[in-house]
């Protein structure tokens, strides 16, 4: 596996090589070190020319980013490369952070975290252990147990490694189950493989829609199988490029129209533009008139904006979960949250926040009139197995 450091200080590199070497303990990992942009495109461009070990992981020091005016992600952007896995670290306020970190994004970079400096070995290990980044290496080791590459994710997604898990949404104020998310794993030789890690590889070959279409039939037969499981509401993610896929809509369509009694949503999130608005407007209104609803997911972020509600009949709007979670200490994220959910009270339009994970947060929702509410203070997702006594357990306890 090689990592290449990207900072102009031969000292900060040094002390970057050392806390990573604690974490891949064990591994084969060749540390590269590059002093600025120039530098690391070109470390980045032998590697892939002369056929040796491409670059694994990239960590660059936030300084080199602002300074060169992205011109590293302006380069991998260009390239395509978009899977690499990246780690932002530096000392900085919670507002740059969080503007590099759009950015990359929004550009479709797999962004595997930001860590403030000085590191901690701790916050390391915690990116690895939690699955945040992939990986590749000519000798996987169980000590991560996660080391994937592009290639190892093509070969093993297939409908026999693809498991269902399900994010449970409460009523904020009768504290009752409404619905659940679907989200999907793909489990293989003993790991796990996460979202953010093969569905950008999905949606660069634009098959991204095979996903959908499998992850839909497979819930409704779930919820078709458990008659109990129709109280609640099932929502799938789907994008505007599922929706522009010949004969995607119609199928979809005529496998929910054998399941008619179940309370459907599609919630459409975007992390690009959409290219033909007239099209995918179209196939949404479709849709609907069948009886699925539509969620406007992961609202202020990306393109998920008021345009869309403009133009689209949603149902719901989801606050996306980097504005909902430190709404107690981030006055900057409540006051967002709260127009949100003022906006949504106007239009009359149910609003979701992702993301709860305290009591205090949850307080905080209740007290600014949000109706529904997801996270791990409820729960994390749920297997297909976990599900119904999860949910017993969980009545048991709030009703």
């Amino acid at each position: 596996m090689n990592v290449l450091i990207v900072d102009k200080c031969k000292f900060a590199r040094s002390i970057t090589r050392a806390k990573f070497s604690e974490v891949f303990k064990g591994l084969d990992v060749v540390f590269e070190n590059a002093e600025n942009s120039k530098s690391a495109i070109s470390s980045l461009d032998n590697t892939q020319t002369i056929g040796c070990s491409r670059i694994n992981l990239l960590i660059i020091d936030l300084s080199i980013m602002l300074d060169d005016k992205f011109t590293l992600i302006n380069y991998m952007v260009g390239v395509k490369d978009y899977f690499k896995p990246v780690i932002i670290i530096g000392l900085a306020d919670n507002c740059l952070f969080e503007f590099v970190s759009n950015n990359a994004l929004e550009l479709n970079l797999n962004l595997a975290d930001i860590i403030k400096t000085p590191l901690k070995h701790a916050d390391i290990y915690n990116i690895v252990t939690n699955k945040k980044c992939k990986l590749s290496s000519n000798k996987p080791s169980d000590n991560i147990g996660f080391i994937f590459g592009a290639t190892c994710i093509k070969e093993d997604f297939n409908k026999k490694n693809l498991c269902l898990y399900y994010q449970p949404k409460v009523d904020i104020k009768t504290k009752k189950v409404v619905g659940f998310e679907v989200l999907s794993r793909i489990k293989t030789n003993n790991n796990t493989i996460y979202p953010d890690e093969f569905i950008p590889l999905l949606e660069k070959e634009k098959q991204s829609y095979k996903l959908t279409k499998f992850v839909f039939k497979k819930a409704l037969n779930h919820w078709e199988s458990i008659p109990s499981l129709k109280d609640y509401n099932l929502s799938i993610n789907i994008s505007a490029d599922d929706l522009r896929r010949e004969g995607f809509v119609e199928e979809i369509i005529n496998h929910y129209g054998k399941h008619r009694d179940i309370d459907m949503t599609f919630e459409l999130t975007e992390y690009a533009p959409i290219e033909n608005e007239f099209l995918t407007f179209e196939s949404i209104n479709k849709i609907i008139a069948s009886g699925i609803r539509f969620s406007l997911d992961d609202f202020g972020k990306s393109y998920s904006n008021l345009k869309r509600l403009d133009s689209i009949p949603f149902d719901e709007i989801k606050i996306d979960k980097a504005f909902v979670f430190d709404i107690d200490v981030n006055r900057q994220h409540q006051a967002i949250v709260e127009a949100i959910i003022e906006l949504g009270s106007k239009l009359n339009i149910k609003v979701t926040a992702e993301g709860v994970e305290t009591h205090l947060v949850l307080d905080m929702l209740y007290k600014m009139n949000c109706q529904y509410v997801q996270g791990y203070y409820y729960s994390r997702p749920l297997s297909a197995s976990e599900l119904l006594p999860w949910i017993e357990n969980y009545n048991k306890k709030f009703q």
